[in-house]
């Protein structure tokens, strides 16, 4: 497994030949969302005392057992749909290239690809547990508009704060990694040239970069 890492395409090559078992493809997508569980968990515990003080008289239930409960189920979800998302792109882009004989192998290469992320959870976690929320700091008597654009101002100052700042850099490199571990991975199973290898990446950029710009205009928007 460790081939992976410093030589991708003859870790595919090799798998190509022998194709892997759906629980063994399926283990890393599985931790990863087990990893993202666990420090959405460790940020949703400390950040709600630290909010308590502006949400306590809206009674926003941010930290009750069912909202954290929803938040874990929701994290826990995102790197399966990653995969499923990938797998499908993949998937059509192999069907395009004419080598449409080994859809399964592509499905199950794509989860094992998700291996790389395996460390960016392991940090995650590290960082999830090393961070410490400042208590957010409301005037007394503030308005109902005042409050939001205080939660407002007090998330921005904490998603800037060296931690998840660092976080927040990590995800891109390491989203940036799986797209250029994919796209050697579709090299080798349908021998693609260099430039469609190319293509494959600037596809799955493109795919991957959808959903956070969507959600980008929808907030300027309001």
């Amino acid at each position: 497994m460790l081939q992976l890492y410093w030589s991708p395409i003859r870790f595919f090559d090799a798998n190509r030949k022998q194709p892997p078992s759906w629980p063994h493809a399926l283990i890393a997508p599985s931790i990863c969302s087990a990893l993202l569980g666990i420090a959405v968990l460790t940020v949703s515990r400390k950040s709600g005392p630290a909010l308590a003080p502006a949400l306590a008289a809206f009674e926003f239930p941010i930290s009750t057992p069912a909202t954290k409960t929803m938040f874990m189920a929701i994290s826990a979800l995102i790197y399966p749909s990653f995969c499923g998302t990938a797998g499908l792109t993949l998937l059509a882009l192999h069907a395009l290239t004419g080598n449409s004989t080994h859809p399964i192998l592509v499905l199950k290469c794509t989860a094992l690809a998700f291996y790389t992320q395996l460390p960016y959870g392991l940090l995650m976690v590290i960082i999830a547990w090393l961070w410490t929320p400042t208590p957010i700091e409301v005037p007394a008597g503030a308005s109902t508009v005042v409050v939001l654009v205080e939660i407002r101002e007090y998330q921005s100052t904490v998603l800037s704060e060296p931690l998840l700042s660092t976080g927040r850099l990590l995800s891109w490199y390491s989203l940036a990694w799986l797209i250029i571990v994919l796209a050697l991975m579709l090299r080798t199973i349908d021998r693609l040239s260099f430039g469609a290898t190319l293509t494959v990446a600037l596809t799955l950029v493109s795919v991957f970069a959808a959903g956070p710009l969507l959600g980008r205009v929808a907030t300027a928007i309001r």
